[in-house]
């Protein structure tokens, strides 16, 4: 059976050395004799690309659709869309909203395509 080893131990007096040993080393940083930290380097924020900055200035930042009119129509966005959409405008841009992205969109579309559509509807007028 072990023998048990009286000590001078004194856990009260133990306590308050320790607590003027973390005391003081707030008040004064060189008696935590810890060595200083480098400030770790912020990472670089990416420049972005021309073709990121024209389709950001073409879908994200206008904000020409805040929201449907009254006499706009719902329409069903697939759930990979929406969510794909929605973090776009939550990093890229500030009060965008997935209707506006939408009609940004189809703007876009309509405006590229234009000449192309009317050609269709001219050439179903000839038959």
């Amino acid at each position: 059976m072990p023998t048990r080893r009286e000590t001078n131990f004194d856990a009260d007096k133990f306590l308050d050395t320790y607590e003027d040993r973390t005391a003081s080393a707030m008040r004064d940083p060189a008696a935590a004799k810890e060595p200083p930290r480098q400030a770790a380097k912020a990472p670089e924020t990416p420049v972005p690309s021309p073709k990121e900055v024209e389709y950001m200035e073409k879908y994200l930042l206008p904000q020409k659709y805040v929201r449907v009119i009254k006499s706009g129509k719902q329409v069903a966005v697939s759930d990979e869309f929406k969510v794909k959409i929605q973090k776009l405008l939550l990093f890229f841009s500030e009060g965008g909203t997935i209707a506006g992205y939408v009609n940004n969109v189809l703007e876009q579309h309509f405006r590229e395509f234009d000449d192309v559509i009317q050609r269709m509807f001219n050439n179903t007028k000839q038959i």
